[in-house]
Formats: structure tokens, sequence, C-alpha cells
């Protein structure tokens, strides 16, 4: 947005313009990172994930789009850089990182063909700037049993502050006692990195409970340089844990569980996907979604909920930010974010694949290019409003920004005037 009117970039061509002979494929969707970066100088960044679609066994290949001029012109100095194989993510913009240096970068990348137990090894690619260019001036691994991806939620992995770089991450140990979940920092100016901290155990409900991708942990920084993070979960309760030293990940306060406090009692304390972002003023701000039960408006549906924790505070009862009108499966692919003025942004699309007969045939007229197939083998026959379906090839729809200017106390849907007040 340019003053107050939209403008559009085509990244696509861009990324065919700076990378020559580039004919691929590429990830778009809720299952890859979709988001421009800006760093204090204000250059602009965007990942590309890419692959030759009749290869099959060719490994993704993860890039970045990079414009040194804000990314405010009609048409923006888009430059590029191969990052290298796998996927990759990019650290985003909260209230207290991204001050000195570029957003860190955590690639992920496997042999092929895959192995089994399916593990990644998970880069971090340092970013520095050599006048108008940008360049890797490090890349360092940070474990070889990483298990993670793309999921909904999308809090950040890594945060800078200052030289630092802090992340956190998962790990496949191949045990049965959840998931590990790790902290590490990497030092800039020295190019090490510190001995991994383990944070916790995140839980499943699956039998044995085993490692689990559901499972991702979140971390951000306040605004003194204090480190917080939510371990990841699966359909379990969140736990929260705070650095004890401003910039550093080598000691942590005692775990603590979150969301066991509920509205109604509503909910059985079983949540996954963590957004998290830190506000202007320290508070911890998390968006989950949360599994119900107790009451028909509870129980078998799938909502999205948000929890606060002001500074030195405890963690407030959550409330319910999106309720769903069906049963069954829910999940919403939702991102929390700040602006500069402190205001919180959430972003979902929604997805339901259990359906009613009329809701099949909604679904197909409003979306008669989509084929969607009923699995006959898996049918649910417990709501009263009839047998839903599982249909296969059911896609998230209808995206929605909503916003909260008071701090979390009340949210509304967002307006194009809230966009222009966040750019005069």
């Amino acid at each position: 947005m340019t003053g107050n009117s939209w403008t559009e970039n085509n990244w696509y061509t861009a990324a065919r313009r700076v990378f020559a002979g580039w004919r691929y494929a590429v990830q778009t969707g809720p299952f890859t990172d979709e988001r421009v970066v800006f760093d204090s100088d204000g250059w602009a960044y965007t990942i590309i994930n890419n692959y030759y679609h009749n290869r099959p066994n060719t490994p993704w290949e993860a890039r970045l789009l990079y414009s040194p001029d804000y990314c405010v012109s009609s048409t923006p100095t888009w430059k590029g850089l191969y990052l290298g194989e796998g996927k990759a993510r990019i650290e985003f913009n909260d209230s207290g990182n991204l001050s000195d240096y570029p957003p860190a970068v955590l690639r992920w990348s496997r042999p092929y063909p895959d192995p089994t137990p399916a593990v990644d090894t998970l880069h971090l690619d340092v970013l520095s700037k050599n006048g108008q260019t940008l360049i890797i001036s490090d890349s360092t691994v940070i474990t070889t049993i990483w298990m993670g991806g793309y999921q909904a939620g999308g809090g950040n992995w890594s945060v800078s502050t200052g030289s630092k770089i802090h992340i956190v991450y998962p790990e496949n140990d191949g045990q049965s006692n959840g998931t590990p979940q790790y902290a590490v920092t990497y030092n800039r100016s020295s190019r090490t990195l510190s001995s991994p901290f383990l944070l916790g155990y995140g839980a499943t409900g699956d039998p044995g409970n085993p490692p689990d991708r559901h499972c991702v942990p979140a971390i951000t920084v306040d605004r003194d340089g204090y480190l917080h993070v939510i371990l990841g979960a699966h359909n379990r309760p969140l736990q929260y844990r705070k650095s004890l030293a401003a910039n550093s990940t080598a000691g942590w306060s005692d775990v603590e569980d979150i969301g066991l406090a509920s509205v109604n009692s509503g909910y059985k304390n079983v949540f996954t996907y963590v957004s998290l972002i830190c506000g202007n003023n320290n508070s911890i701000h998390v968006v989950a979604r949360a599994s119900g039960h107790g009451g028909p408006i509870h129980t078998g549906k799938h909502f999205l909920v948000y929890f606060r924790k002001k500074e030195n505070h405890s963690w407030e009862v959550l409330n319910e930010l999106v309720i769903p009108f069906k049963t069954n499966y829910s999940n919403y692919y939702h991102n929390l974010n700040i602006d500069r003025k402190g205001r919180l942004f959430l972003s979902y699309m929604y997805f339901a694949n259990w359906m009613l007969q009329s809701e099949i045939a909604a679904y197909r007229a409003k979306w008669p290019t989509e084929i969607i197939t009923l699995n006959r083998n898996k049918i649910d026959k417990t709501d009263p409003a009839g047998w839903r379906y599982d249909c296969r090839g059911a896609k998230p729809h209808d995206p929605v920004i909503l916003m909260s200017d008071d701090g979390g106390d009340t949210w509304k849907l967002v307006t194009t005037g809230d966009f222009v007040e966040g750019v005069l």
C-alpha cells in the first residue's frame, strides 16, 4: 500500500527475471512461508521454495528475493539469492527483533529418496549486506534429526537481537516420551553455536507419545531482551518458559502449563498450532487452535482461541476468537503479527473436510472447479444433524484478518482504512 491505494508486485515474474532460466513449480498455499519481511533499513525479503514438477525425486530448492528500495516503487528492484537444497523459512518482524541485521533463514533438507523415519537436517543461513547486495556470510547445521515443517500457527522459530540469533526447534530422537524441543544461540561475531538447551517435551495424543511434527515451538523477545518460548503440542496443554537472562538461551524459568483455566469448562486443555508475538508493552500474545468438549457449544469442535500474559502478571483465561458452526475437524492456518504501532493482526483461512451432504452440495456450488470426493470408509455418524463424510480434496477458503488496537482486549474485522492508518 502506498498512501491510501493498493499496488501489486508480481514476485513470480521477478523471480523469472532474476534467476536466469528459472522454470520451476513454486510451493504456495497454507503450507509455505508466504510473507514479506522488512528489516530496520527498509529492505524487503520473501522466500521462494521451488521444485521440478516433473521430477519427483529432485530435491526442493530454496531461494530468496530481496529488494533494497523499501518495496515502494512501482517496479521494485528485486534481486535474488540462491540458498540451497530444501525448503526455507524466514524470521519475521516482532516488536523486539531485527534491529541490526537481515532476518535469519532456517532451511531444512533431506537426502532422496526420503529416509525412514523422516528427519531433516536443519541449517541456519546467516545473511549479511555487502553494499546493495545480500550474501550468505555463514551456514551452519543446527541438527541432523530435525522434525518440523510449515503448519498453522506460524510462530517465529528464530529471533535476532544484536549480534545473536536465538533458535528453537524440535527433534525426532526415535523415543516414545514426546517431542524434545531445544533452544540454541548463534553468535554472528564469533560465528559459533551454543550448546543446545532442552526446553521440554511436546506431548501428543498418539499411543506411546512418539515425536510428532505438530510439536513445533515458537519464540519471541521482549523490549528488555528476554526470550519467551511456547513449546509445541498436539492436542495437549501448551507450555511456557522465559529466559533467565536477556539475550541468552543458557537458562530458563520452570515449565508452566497455560490454557488450563477455561471459559465455561468448555475445553479439554488441548491445543495445537502456536502463534506467538510480544507486544510493545512486553505483553505476550498467543493464538492457538483448541479442541472443545462439554455441552453443545464446544463438543466436537475446534476453536481459535487467544491467550495473553501481561508483564509481571499471570496468564489470563483464554478468549474464543473464532467459533466454527460445525462439529469435527477444523483448521485455520492462522498467523499472528504486530505492526510498528503495536496493533495485533490475526490472519486465517478456514478449513473443514468433514461435511454433511448439504454442505458438500454448497461447497461444490461455491467452488465448482474444485474436485472433492467422499471417503465412504470414514463416516462420522455421531452428529445429530446427519452423517459427516471425510471429503478428500477440500481446501481452506475465505481468508480473514482480525485486528486488535488495544493490546488484545477487543478484536474486529480489518478494513482498508486500518491499513491506511498504519502507513500514515
